[in-house]
């Protein structure tokens, strides 16, 4: 029956992926290279299936959707707050979450997204006086194809920490109808 529900949602989350990439993708300005976008929604696809998968294994046992839902958001949140080194670098982590980053799938999707944007691109710096350990970049990084300049490389350095947010917590659909009626009412048919 697991399989059988799995091979029923994968055209449905297929296509939901690549509607929902499409539009990311190309309106975030990233690389306009199909093979990276082609990249990009199959490392999307990843967090889709295993938050849905996750899912129903959770209902299996609490069988309450909404404490479900809830877990499955807290726990991706928390790999992605982990593995991707969104609040802390890597080597300022303890080092059991060191290990544990390791553990996560969204530690290697943040990765990923970050070769599929910066690939091909180099980066010369100078290292800055008083500031050890931090460099200023003087030259490289601009690609006149993708669009990628200086003035965006904010926003695409937290970017992926930001996709994998919204793409790993997404409502489950299961929702449980509440009666708002008064107790002590009644319907007349």
């Amino acid at each position: 029956m697991f399989l059988t529900y799995i091979i029923h949602i994968l055209p449905f989350s297929i296509i939901s992926v690549f509607i929902f990439t499409s539009f990311l993708y190309w309106t975030v300005s990233m690389n306009p290279d199909p093979v990276r976008f082609m990249c990009f929604s199959a490392m999307v696809m990843v967090p889709h299936i295993i938050g849905e998968l996750l899912t129903l294994v959770l209902l299996g046992v609490v069988q309450d959707p909404n404490m479900v839902n809830s877990g499955v958001a807290l726990l991706s949140v928390a790999g992605i707050m982990v593995g991707s080194g969104f609040l802390r670098s890597f080597k300022q982590m303890p080092v059991v979450f060191q290990w544990l980053s390791y553990l996560t799938f969204q530690k290697y999707g943040c990765e990923l997204l970050i070769v599929i944007e910066f690939y091909g691109l180099n980066f010369i710096c100078t290292p800055l006086a008083g500031l050890p350990g931090s460099c200023l970049v003087d030259s490289g990084g601009y690609d006149h194809r993708s669009g990628l300049s200086w003035s965006s490389l904010a926003l695409h350095t937290r970017l992926p920490p930001a996709l994998r947010l919204s793409a790993c917590t997404r409502d489950t659909g299961h929702h449980q109808l509440q009666d708002t009626r008064p107790p002590h009412q009644t319907l007349s048919f």
